[in-house]
C-alpha cells in the first residue's frame, strides 16, 4: 500500500516539530474571544491566552473543528495517499469525532478510517504518534490501526492543577466543591478515564501531587514493563521537568516526551497544570 495519512486535532498537544518528522496532519480547534476566533496553536500565542484569560474580563468558548475543515483535510490528502487513519478527542467531551466521520461520509468514506480514542491531550497525541510510528517502520494500515487501537485502551493520563477557579469558570467543577478544596488548599489528582475526568487523589501540596503520579507511572512500569511517557504541562515547564526526572528514575520509559497544553485544552485547567500520560 502507498502512504497512509495521519490526521487528529490541536487538542493532542503533539509538539509541531514532532508532527512534521512523522507526518502527522493536524487539524485546529477554534478558540473564540469576544466573538473572535482563533485557530488553536496558530492565531494566539499561548502566553497572550493566559494573559486573557486570568484578566477574566472577556467571553472565552471553544469549538471543535468543523466537518467542513476535516472535509478540506481529508480532500488534501486523498491526493497523495491511499487510506486515512483519523484519531479523535474522545466524543463524550467533543464533537470533534462526529465532525470527522461526518467528512469522511461526504467523501464515501472508502479508505478514511475514524478512531473515537477515548481520551484527550497527550493521551490522543500519544495514540496518533503510535500510529504514524508503526506506519514509518513499514506497518500496513490495518496494522497501524490495531496499534492506535491498543494504545487508546491502554493509555492513562493523570494532571494536577494549580487552582479550581477555571474548572468552576468552564462548569466541570461546582462552585462549593471549588470552594471547598480552596478553603483547605487541596491539590487534587485528576484522571482522563474513557472520556470522563474522576479524581484520583487530594493531596496537600503540588510536590506531593507530582510525587502521586511519578508513582502511578511506577506502578504501570511495575505491572506492564517499560512506559511510553507524555509530559504536559500549562505554563509551568519546570514543574513538568521535575515531574519527568520523578518519572525517569522511577520507571524505565522507552520513550519521553514533553509537551505544553494548546489554550484551547488550557481554558479548562488554567495555568499550572502539570500531568503525564503514559501506556
Amino acid at each position: 500500500m502507498g502512504r497512509v495519512g495521519v490526521v487528529t486535532c490541536s487538542a493532542a498537544c503533539i509538539p509541531r516539530e514532532l508532527a512534521d518528522i512523522l507526518d502527522i496532519t493536524i487539524v485546529p480547534l477554534t478558540l473564540i474571544i469576544d466573538d473572535v476566533p482563533y485557530r488553536d496553536g496558530i492565531e494566539i500565542s499561548t502566553d497572550e491566552f493566559y494573559k486573557i484569560l486570568e484578566e477574566g474580563k472577556s467571553r472565552i468558548s471553544t469549538s471543535a473543528p468543523s466537518q467542513a475543515q476535516y472535509l478540506e483535510v481529508f480532500k488534501s490528502l486523498s491526493s497523495e495517499s491511499e487510506a486515512i487513519l483519523c484519531l479523535a478527542l474522545t466524543s463524550r467531551v467533543s464533537g470533534d469525532f462526529n465532525s470527522a466521520v461526518s467528512a469522511a461520509r461526504e467523501l464515501g468514506g472508502k479508505g478514511i478510517e475514524v478512531i473515537d480514542s477515548g481520551t484527550a491531550a497527550t493521551g490522543l497525541g500519544q495514540v496518533a504518534i503510535a500510529a504514524a510510528k508503526a506506519l514509518k517502520e513499514g506497518a500496513s494500515f490495518e496494522e497501524a490501526k490495531e496499534e492506535a487501537v491498543r494504545v487508546s485502551s491502554e493509555v492513562r493520563l493523570f494532571g494536577a492543577i494549580e487552582t479550581f477557579e477555571f474548572l468552576k469558570r468552564s462548569g466541570r467543577v461546582n462552585s462549593i466543591i471549588a470552594f471547598t478544596a480552596e478553603a483547605l488548599s487541596i491539590k487534587p489528582v485528576f484522571e482522563l478515564y474513557q472520556g470522563e475526568v474522576r479524581y484520583t487523589a487530594r493531596t496537600r501540596s503540588k510536590i506531593r501531587a507530582l510525587e502521586k503520579i511519578a508513582s502511578l507511572a511506577r506502578e504501570r512500569y511495575e505491572e506492564k514493563g517499560p512506559i511510553n511517557l507524555a509530559v504536559f504541562h500549562a505554563t509551568a515547564l519546570q514543574e513538568a521537568l521535575i515531574l519527568k526526572e520523578r518519572i525517569v528514575a522511577q520507571a524505565e520509559c522507552s520513550e519521553v516526551i514533553i509537551a505544553e497544553f494548546t489554550p484551547v485544552m488550557g481554558l479548562h485547567t488554567g495555568p499550572g497544570l502539570v500531568g503525564a500520560s503514559f501506556y
